[in-house]
């Protein structure tokens, strides 16, 4: 039987080194368990679709241009996730938002070849009567912080008035999302993103 996704679902990508995470914005309303429930529209690269650690696929630019620099072995890059469209339609019937509502069971492609699917739709178990649990907090910690050409080649400054990719290493933990803020003309832009089992992150398309 299928499952209703919502924020918070683990995803994995089979060109991917490790399990991303889907985030889904307020618009749609409906809640389960805390979280917002996921629609097929849901697909969007680093606003919904976080990164999959390493990507190890030729049909990626960047892999392909550092594995031939590594004289033909291959060598993975960061993953930026390119979905082709919207995840596939297990239920048309069921809507959300004015779009058909995402189940566990869809899948959707990504033009460097690789499929991303749903391991865990995200809802959490709720108990009642539970009592409440001191959860220790870490603190995240920025280690190095730099940009990534479109050759795959790393970047030390930016330019204003350009977009950049910009790649951090922290010591969070695997899953954790990271905010970070930039300020710019007076005005502070956030930006988000779940880290990776080696803690690092990714953020896309940030605007200098």
């Amino acid at each position: 039987m299928a499952t209703h996704v919502c924020g918070g679902a683990s995803l994995k990508c089979t060109m991917g080194s490790s399990p991303g995470k889907l985030l889904v914005t307020p618009q749609n309303k409906i809640m389960i368990s805390g979280q917002y429930q996921a629609n097929i529209a849901d697909s969007v690269s680093m606003t919904n679709i976080q990164a999959f650690g390493l990507c190890q696929s030729l049909a990626n630019p960047t892999v392909a241009a550092a594995t031939a620099a590594n004289l033909g072995v291959l060598h993975p890059m960061p993953c930026i996730p390119n979905p082709t469209g919207m995840w596939s339609i297990i239920d048309a019937k069921t809507k959300l938002a004015g779009q058909p509502a995402l189940f566990d069971q869809a899948q959707l492609p990504c033009m460097w070849a690789g499929m991303i699917t749903i391991s865990d739709p995200g809802q959490q178990k709720q108990k009642t009567g539970a009592k409440p649990i001191n959860v220790p907090i870490h603190k995240i910690d920025i280690l190095r912080m730099y940009w990534i050409d479109n050759f795959g080649y790393e970047n030390s400054y930016v330019a204003a008035g350009h977009i950049y990719n910009m790649y951090f290493e922290t010591n969070a933990k695997a899953n954790d999302i990271v905010t970070v803020s930039v300020e710019k003309d007076g005005e502070v832009k956030e930006y988000h993103c779940t880290v990776d089992e080696n803690g690092l992150g990714l953020i896309l398309n940030m605007d200098f």
